[in-house]
């Protein structure tokens, strides 16, 4: 289990989607590792999304061409300051095994976080998204902070139906007033180009999927 603190910006100028993949420096920061991965994000609920009542998200995920895929539960702890905060809990699973996940029958460290909010009720898959994400690990010191740069799409009948341009920005291991001031500085340097948001990833998905009809992105 981990704790995760993260501010979420919308980028709304593609020339300041191209500067931040470029960045290298930000107020103390310097830039020690930059990658790329391209993932498939499928998040589960039950019908009446009770995981969504307890402020609660189950996602699998896949990464490129690795074969493993990832279980996520996390537990929202509410926004301070404009820094959300989580509990995440993850494991790894073999495909074979996503089958076990959606049927409850799994038992791995987000299953247990899952099972006593939605009792018995059965899990679905509610709708997938692909993000192609920029990761930067800035550091100053042993302070560490992320910049994820997402290309988030939602398709449907195959083609993309939706898009939007996100910064993350998570606290790996930087005091709150160093992560406070980069964040600042971020804001600063893009200014408008970049709009503060506590619409995640999930939200914005299930208001798609809302609008389109329930069978309108399905799981692939």
């Amino acid at each position: 289990m981990t704790l995760e603190r993260e501010a979420r910006f919308l980028v709304l100028d593609d020339s300041a989607r191209r500067a931040l993949v470029r960045l290298r420096a930000l107020d103390g920061f310097r830039r020690v590792q930059l990658r790329r991965e391209r993932q498939q994000n499928t998040y589960l609920d039950t019908a009446d999304l009770h995981l969504r009542r307890a402020r609660s998200v189950l996602k699998l995920r896949r990464v490129g061409g690795r074969r493993r895929v990832e279980v996520t539960f996390k537990h929202s702890l509410g926004v301070r300051r404009g820094v959300a905060h989580r509990i995440e809990v993850t494991a790894q699973i073999q495909p074979s095994q996503v089958a076990r996940v959606l049927g409850g029958t799994i038992a791995i460290p987000p299953m247990r976080r899952v099972g006593p909010l939605i009792g018995r009720h059965a899990l679905r898959a509610l709708f997938t998204l692909r993000t192609d994400r920029t990761i930067l690990v800035m550091r100053q010191g042993r302070a560490r902070v992320e910049l994820d740069v997402d290309v988030v799409t939602f398709r449907a009948g195959g083609r993309v139906r939706a898009r939007r341009v996100e910064l993350e920005v998570e606290n790996l291991s930087a005091p709150p007033a160093a992560f406070a001031r980069a964040v600042a500085a971020l804001r600063r340097r893009f200014g408008s180009a970049v709009k503060p948001t506590t619409v995640s990833k999930f939200e914005y998905g299930l208001r798609l999927v809302k609008r389109r009809g329930r069978s309108g992105l399905a799981y692939v």
